[in-house]
């Protein structure tokens, strides 16, 4: 009971202000933030303190509380489960309608790319003041982020492809995707749908999640990176990227590269190869 009391009050604000930047709480809207707390505490509090007092009963053969307190405590209880179910089902709803952008970027061509995954984290000014990071130290100081292996991490919602150029030109598609109560909220939290990547000359490095502008709530947002390159472009991934490449079993068992942290893949008419599976019947036939 005390736990739950003491949550309760962390998460109403008087224990950490920024809980609600965590995932599962971030889909909760801020205009009723308290309210869904309170019904939460009186849904879950209500049936532990019955059970403590049944416990006391047991152990002492006493009746702890008399038959109006027990109906009281069934009412309240009755209601905030109702004012649960009510802003459950009111959350539920801001995930009805769906709706995408899509964004064609022409990327220079190249016959190799090294294709990666950037984990360093970029600070404005103020990131740099929230998290007490010294300007003297800016320049020998990275801070990375950490893996998507942890409980409170939005689900992961950045998917990678890769698909033969039609046209001979090297070209990275950005579907952006969300949810909403209506479509045109769906269409706006799409727009405020923020993705970053880099190219330097052969090099094409892509962020491994997405941000949310204008404090945006979670609402399902992702995005789908489809990169179209001519057959025969050389693909070098790195090890990093695999987590993240949507439907399709990509899987490189090159034994000349176990040290490395790239394979080679190159694109044929069939779509996308590994190196070292094209690589085996030429073997087999010139022993």
């Amino acid at each position: 009971m005390i736990g739950t009391i003491i949550t309760t009050a962390a998460l109403m604000g008087f224990g950490a202000q920024d809980t609600f930047e965590s995932f599962p709480l971030s889909v909760i809207n801020e205009g009723y933030r308290n309210e869904i707390i309170l019904a939460a505490f009186v849904t879950v509090f209500i049936p532990v303190l019955v059970l403590v007092l049944f416990a006391i009963r047991v152990v002492f053969n006493k009746r702890a509380i008399n038959k109006t307190l027990s109906f009281s405590l069934l009412i309240v209880w009755l209601i905030g489960a109702s004012y649960s179910i009510y802003y459950a089902a009111k959350i539920t709803s801001e995930f009805k309608e769906h709706a995408k952008l899509v964004k064609n970027i022409d990327l220079k061509s190249y016959q190799t790319y090294v294709i990666d995954i950037d984990r360093k984290m970029a600070f404005s000014k103020a990131d740099s003041t929230a998290f007490n990071i010294l300007e003297n130290h800016s320049d020998r100081m990275v801070v990375f982020d950490d893996n998507d292996d942890h409980p409170f991490r939005t689900p992961k919602n950045i998917r990678i492809e890769f698909e033969k150029s039609e046209n001979e030109k090297t070209s990275m598609t950005q579907t952006f995707e969300s949810q909403g109560k209506n479509f045109p909220i769906a269409l706006r939290n799409a727009q405020n749908i923020k993705y970053d990547y880099a190219q330097k000359d052969s090099l094409l490095t892509l962020s491994p999640r997405l941000a949310l502008k204008d404090e945006s709530k979670w609402r399902g947002q992702q995005v789908l990176l489809t990169i179209k390159v001519p057959v025969g472009t050389r693909l070098l991934l790195n090890d990093s990227i695999y987590d993240y490449l949507h439907f399709y079993h990509f899987y490189c068992d090159d034994q000349g590269q176990r040290d490395s942290a790239y394979r080679e893949w190159v694109m044929t008419e069939e779509g996308l190869k590994c190196r070292a599976e094209l690589d085996k019947p030429k073997e087999e036939t010139n022993p």
